[in-house]
């Protein structure tokens, strides 16, 4: 039987090339215990403590990285979409993240003052050197899967329903089940398929290759948070 947060792969177009070159990874985003246990409530509560706080100091850096985005586009139309995911996010780590370290003891200076593990300091320097020394149409495949991939998951969540009241993470649930990830997502798209024809095979090639590190990352952040793992000693 099919699960939930089983999803179909897309349709036509550069980007969806990109999503199919990339199917064998997402396919692990589906399979995750981390989001399989998130979904049904049975991940441990450490944790997703764990998640949080490593995901507060990623949001953190991938505001840099919006930041780029902002002062790279060359319509306001982008601009003001960068404006837009930075405020979002902003708003996710100030309500969400800070609400339910809050509730685990960890108050907000505690909160910033998170380490960063390994595959999330990785993963931030990976948007943030291709932000700042590669093409703008590279800086969107980047950072594409996280809005993608996300987006996914939160259509799948969405249809289960609302989780019950005593659900211990239905606030991430509602949040991530929500519309708000849709409206980026085609718009990276629409920009990418839309430059991709004009741009030489090798370019194109080399926006595979970046859309495919970020989804190998994306894969990386579950797993990390399901191991808990911090720096090697």
């Amino acid at each position: 039987m099919e699960h939930p947060l089983d999803r179909p792969t897309p349709e036509s177009g550069f980007t969806a090339a990109l999503r199919a070159a990339a199917e064998p990874i997402w396919r692990q985003q589906q399979a995750h215990p981390f989001l399989r246990g998130l979904a049904d409530g049975t991940l441990p509560a450490a944790k997703f403590l764990f998640y949080t706080r490593q995901d507060a100091v990623f949001l953190q850096e991938m505001n840099r990285v919006f930041g780029y985005g902002a002062a790279r586009a060359e319509i306001g139309a982008d601009q003001a979409h960068f404006a837009r995911l930075l405020i979002e996010t902003q708003q996710i780590l100030d309500d969400l993240h800070g609400r339910y370290a809050a509730s685990q003891g960890v108050d907000a200076a505690d909160l910033s003052a998170t380490r960063p593990a390994a595959v999330t300091y990785a993963y931030s320097r990976h948007l943030l050197s291709t932000a700042v020394a590669d093409s703008y149409p590279a800086l969107i495949a980047a950072l594409l899967p996280s809005m993608w991939m996300y987006d996914e998951l939160g259509h799948a969540l969405a249809a289960q329903g609302a989780p019950p009241a005593d659900h211990p993470y239905r606030d991430w649930l509602l949040v991530h089940a929500g519309p708000h990830l849709q409206d980026i997502t085609v718009w990276m798209r629409d920009l990418l398929d839309r430059r991709a024809p004009a741009l030489p095979a090798t370019e194109r090639a080399h926006l595979q290759d970046v859309f495919l590190i970020s989804s190998r990352y994306e894969i990386l952040f579950w797993e990390m948070a399901w191991r808990e793992e911090e720096w090697p000693v």
